[in-house]
């Protein structure tokens, strides 16, 4: 059960607004009494031109758990706010638009107060073209919790002692505009990692020939190095395909493959749109294991096809 309230002022002057936005909700749950509450209050300032702002305050408690959602976290609080500057260019220029902004997210567990998390981001710039290219470069500093028992990189076989940890990354993130036949992402950050260090590369590339046909392969490498010659390296290529035949008429293809997990996953989505809310679908979900002991290739292990009704009901 729960209640939201939204309150937007837009008589403020040129380009300026206000906004409030405030929820509640709480969850009821066999053999749970107490501590299932969850709320947020934000109030901002968004803004087209010159300065913009916000403050936030979250707060879930331990025993929430919505019957028709999810909590990604629980016993929890998040003070967070952000402060930002936009300024447009001249006609005429290829830059259209600089921005600057900084952005605090401080999330805290609720029974002890030791940080989860502490985010302060700092956008040295972001700038964005006529045509819809946009550029940015960032700085991170980062304060990260660990309980006892809490392992984020157990995967990988690297083992961090629980404690406070201080760390700064810095990154640069730039992507064409997406309405030109190639289009690319590019994501790069480097620095700290709790007790360690992380390199993350992320290319991205897009080919779009016609309004029926689109290809994306993207590929994410990160390369961790921590005390006690601990280190990992991780790499993850992705490919989808999507085919419109035409407006009722869709397929998207996706493959995936890492390196820690040796496998590759295919995901294949039939799409028939039969109007507004009226769907059906087949899916195929097929992968495949890399067995190195006997011929070093990749054997099927599982395939499943599932179909799905969609059906909406106006009134």
């Amino acid at each position: 059960v729960g209640a939201d309230f939204l309150y937007r002022n837009t008589r403020l002057g040129t380009n300026r607004s206000m906004q409030g936005n405030f929820w509640i909700q709480k969850s009821d749950n066999e053999g749970v009494s107490g501590d299932d509450l969850a709320w947020s209050a934000t109030l901002g300032f968004p803004s087209r031109l010159g300065w913009e702002g916000g403050l936030q305050i979250h707060e879930v408690e331990e025993n929430f758990d919505p019957a028709l959602g999810f909590a990604n976290r629980t016993n929890v609080r998040m003070y967070g706010g952000e402060l930002g500057y936009r300024m447009n260019r001249e006609e005429g220029n290829f830059i259209r638009e600089i921005s600057h902004g900084l952005e605090i997210a401080h999330w805290e567990y609720l029974d002890t107060g030791f940080i989860q998390t502490q985010l302060i981001q700092a956008d040295f710039f972001s700038i964005r073209s006529r045509e819809g290219d946009f550029a940015r470069i960032d700085i991170r500093a980062q304060k990260e919790g660990l309980l006892p028992g809490e392992q984020p990189l157990e995967r990988l076989d690297i083992f961090i002692p629980p404690g406070e940890y201080s760390f700064e990354r810095w990154g640069t993130f730039i992507r064409s505009a997406s309405h030109r036949k190639w289009s690319f992402e590019f994501r790069i950050d480097d620095g700290g990692y709790f007790n360690g260090d992380r390199f993350h590369v992320r290319p991205e590339l897009d080919w779009t020939p016609n309004e029926h046909l689109s290809f994306s392969l993207k590929y994410d490498y990160n390369e961790y190095d921590f005390p006690g010659n601990q280190s990992a390296i991780t790499r993850q290529i992705t490919f989808e395909n999507e085919i419109s035949f035409n407006a009722k008429w869709s397929l998207v293809t996706l493959a995936q493959y890492d390196n820690i997990s040796d496998n590759i996953g295919i995901n294949s989505r039939l799409r028939l749109n039969l109007s507004a809310g009226q769907d059906v679908w087949f899916v195929i979900n097929h992968n495949m294991e890399r067995d190195v002991t006997v011929d070093d290739r990749f054997h099927s292990t599982e395939s499943v096809a599932v179909a799905k009704i969609r059906y909406t009901f106006r009134f």
